[in-house]
């Protein structure tokens, strides 16, 4: 994208090139977001991604959050990443370009300050690792798309992988479902060839006098076209003469079975961990529940810890400062298991009034980040207190 290359400053330190040691990117392919089935799978991932909440959260001695920051700069920063995304663009664009390449990149501008100014998508055709001469650190030599080799601190490069075997910089490949996405694309161009056949092919005409020059023969099938054009705008049906022996042709369209489609997709909803239910969206509970726990809840957590790694210092990290990506509330749960969330936490205090109301799909209410208890229950020693 044009646009990466204006906001990133010049890169004014030399760097020295890394052979070796996976220090490129490996290579990959368009192929697999532009299969239609591919693409409804990868948005739909990419979709419920965007669904996370992110956060800025402070940490106790225990592990356990002490303390949400949800003003910070850090929090609003995933509210509005950039001039030209929302916080659910961001977070789709990486979820895409992770399961398009298995290496999603962003960039974290600082500006002149100590805080995170923008966040970018960065659309790369390529990278590879450089050593920056008289430093202990790394740069990283992007190509946009643009043809254009960037140079940025590797510190600010936010990298998420899948498929990642621990070899090199870059995830995996999507080989194992290249043959899939070849006969699902073939089978669709089988049928499309067939249908644009059928529709150029009518039929041959038999002569039954001498055969006519070439010339001839060229303006009577011209004739013929136009008389079968002009039929089936006009009612589908037209004459022939006496000389002339019509003969319709049947064109048999070739396509994989039924079977051997559902074979094929199958394996493209299985090697994106995705069931066919949860795309068409008519997914029961415990298959959303599954999905959840086994494909976005993961993405999440590999999200948190990279967006962690690249916006705190190891100082702000050891008083405990993380980013993390939490679930709006009961997202694959059903209105059924929702309501009983409802009852069992009526007088608990568990849930506030908002956190209650987000649950029923109801925008908060001020004042509604309180706690309330019952206060029907006392302990059995004191309950003559409260007794006449």
């Amino acid at each position: 994208m044009g646009f990466f290359s204006t906001f990133i400053s010049s890169f004014k330190r030399p760097v020295a090139a890394v052979v070796g040691m996976g220090s490129d990117s490996k290579p990959w392919t368009a192929a697999v977001g532009d299969q239609k089935t591919c693409a409804a799978i990868m948005d739909c991932t990419a979709t419920h991604t965007a669904k996370g909440k992110v956060l800025h959260v402070v940490l106790d001695e225990n592990d356990r959050i002490r303390q949400i920051n949800r003003t910070s700069a850090y929090t609003r920063l995933f509210e509005k990443p950039n001039p030209m995304m929302s916080g659910y663009d961001f977070m789709y664009a990486m979820s895409w370009q992770l399961d398009e390449k298995n290496t999603a990149l962003a960039w974290v501008d600082w500006g002149e300050g100590t805080k995170p100014k923008a966040i970018w998508p960065v659309y790369y055709n390529q990278y590879r690792l450089k050593k920056i001469v008289g430093e202990n650190a790394w740069a990283m030599e992007l190509t946009t798309i643009d043809g254009m080799p960037r140079l940025v601190r590797l510190e600010d490069v936010i990298i998420l992988r899948q498929h990642y075997q621990g070899e090199g910089i870059s995830g995996g490949n999507n080989r194992p479902i290249y043959d899939a996405i070849t006969m699902a694309e073939a089978s669709d161009r089988g049928l499309m060839d067939a249908i644009q056949g059928a529709n150029r092919l009518h039929g041959y005409v038999k002569l039954k006098n001498a055969m006519l020059a070439p010339q001839s023969t060229k303006n009577n099938n011209k004739t013929l076209n136009d008389r079968i054009k002009e039929a089936a705008e006009n009612g589908g049906i037209f004459q022939l003469d006496a000389t002339e022996d019509f003969t319709a042709v049947a064109v048999n369209t070739w396509a994989a079975s039924s079977a051997q489609m559902k074979d094929v997709q199958g394996n493209l909803y299985d090697y994106f961990r995705t069931p066919k239910e949860v795309v068409n969206g008519t997914a029961n509970e415990q298959t959303m529940q599954n999905y959840y726990e086994g494909r976005i809840e993961p993405r999440w957590m590999a999200m948190a810890q990279a967006f962690t790694a690249a916006l705190f210092t190891k100082r702000e990290y050891e008083m405990g400062n993380r980013i993390i990506v939490s679930s709006p509330a009961a997202t694959a749960a059903s209105w059924a298991t929702r309501m009983n969330i409802l009852n069992y936490t009526r007088e608990t205090g568990d849930l506030t009034t908002n956190e209650r109301r987000e649950l029923m799909g109801y925008p908060p209410v001020e004042g509604g980040d309180k706690r309330q208890i019952s206060l029907n229950y006392v302990s059995n020693k004191n309950q003559e207190n409260y007794q006449t």
